[in-house]
C-alpha cells in the first residue's frame, strides 16, 4: 500500500470523508486561516506597493497573525488532502496550487523581513527598494492564483 493509499486509509483520511461534520470543520479551519494569511498579507503588500510613507514597522507586528493563519490553513489543509490523498495528488491544478502557494510563502517572507527595521535607518514604507515592491506584488498575485486554483481544485482534474 502506498503512502497516499496509507493516508486516505488511515483515520484522518476516513473521518474527513465519512463523518458529517469531519470536511465542514476542516474546510472552514482552512478558509478561516487563508484569510488571516492572504487578508493581511495583502494589506501588508498593497501599503508596500503605494509605498505613501507609512510607517512600516506595524506591519511587522500583524506577522504572527499571518503565520497562524498559515499553520492552521496547512494543517487544516493536509487533513482535507488525507480525506482523498489518491485522487487530488494526481491532479494538475492541485499541483498548480501548491507551486503557487510555496512562492507566496517565500515572498511573503522576504517582503516581512523587509519590513522589520534594521539599523539602515529606513522604517517606513516608502522606503523599501523597488524590488521590495516587486516581490509585494508578485506575492499578491501569487497568493491570489493559489485560492482561485484552490476553488478549481474540486472542478477540473
Amino acid at each position: 500500500m502506498g503512502l497516499l493509499s496509507w493516508l486516505e486509509a488511515g483515520f484522518l483520511g476516513t473521518w474527513v470523508r465519512e463523518s458529517l461534520w469531519g470536511y465542514a470543520i476542516l474546510l472552514t479551519l482552512h478558509s478561516l486561516g487563508m484569510a488571516f494569511l492572504v487578508g493581511i498579507t495583502f494589506v501588508i503588500a498593497l501599503s508596500v506597493l503605494r509605498g505613501r510613507g507609512i510607517a512600516a514597522a506595524p506591519f511587522a507586528r500583524f506577522m504572527i497573525i499571518v503565520w497562524a493563519g498559515f499553520v492552521v490553513s496547512a494543517l487544516s489543509g493536509i487533513a482535507l488532502f488525507a480525506g482523498q490523498a489518491t485522487s487530488i495528488s494526481a491532479s494538475r491544478i492541485f499541483l498548480i496550487k501548491m507551486t503557487l502557494v510555496v512562492l507566496g510563502v517565500v515572498l511573503t517572507l522576504r517582503v516581512a523581513r523587509a519590513l522589520v527595521p534594521e539599523s539602515r535607518g529606513g522604517d517606513r514604507v516608502a522606503d523599501q527598494p523597488q524590488s521590495i515592491r516587486l516581490m509585494a506584488g508578485f506575492a499578491l498575485t501569487f497568493w491570489v492564483g493559489a485560492i482561485v486554483a484552490g476553488r478549481l481544485t474540486a472542478y477540473l482534474p
